[in-house]
């Protein structure tokens, strides 16, 4: 993942997608660099998954995204906003990971029991742009802020379901997110998402 060089890290992230990439779907994958508390330097690497431009439909799932500074960004500007840009995250265990689970921009996004748990400064799920990000049975545990906005005129919204653990600053503002498909059947509890999702969670995990 990315480079060695700290001045140049635009571009180097293990998966871009971008231009008008439609319906892709990453599932039952490790992603990963380096522990953050031993390499910290936190412009060695860009992301691990990046999402920009005018894409949509696409989901992550089941997936080990570990030891890594700055992890998933969803929109790369706050001039990078598409309206019809709709990503959900699910079961995906987050751990040792600093910042971005995701940061979000642009539409409407789903986050739904997935599991964080990061390092003592984690500033995780990062919602801008006015985007209403629903945030549905996760467990967050050793974070700085589990959920968060802006307090400028780019801030975010968030519709906050039954997640567990961490602090919340008293921002974003609430919303209502539309979300354009069936998922109860997907669910799972989330006093189990601890459980369930280290369990099925990386590769050889089907």
């Amino acid at each position: 993942v990315g480079t060695s060089n700290p001045g140049a890290v635009n571009g180097g992230d293990t998966i871009v997608i971008n231009g008008t990439s439609k319906n892709v779907w990453i599932d039952h994958c490790e992603i990963y660099s380096e522990d953050p508390t031993v390499q910290t330097n936190i412009d060695k690497y860009d992301g691990l998954i990046d999402i920009r431009d005018q894409t949509g439909f696409i989901t992550v799932s089941w997936s080990y995204i570990h030891d890594h500074h700055k992890a998933c960004l969803v929109g790369a500007a706050d001039s990078d906003l598409h309206s019809d840009r709709k990503i959900t995250y699910h079961h995906n265990h987050f751990e040792k990971i600093v910042k971005r689970m995701p940061m979000y921009r642009g539409a409407v996004g789903h986050f739904f029991n997935n599991y964080v748990h990061g390092v003592p400064t984690t500033e995780a799920s990062f919602v801008l742009m006015n985007t209403c990000l629903r945030i549905e049975r996760n467990v967050y545990e050793n974070v700085k802020y589990a959920i968060y906005s802006s307090t400028t005129s780019n801030s975010g919204k968030a519709e906050r379901i039954d997640n567990i653990g961490g602090q919340s600053r008293a921002y974003p503002a609430s919303c209502t997110a539309s979300i354009p498909y069936e998922y109860a059947s997907a669910l799972t509890a989330a006093g189990d998402v601890k459980t369930v999702v280290p369990a099925g969670a990386g590769v050889g995990k089907l």
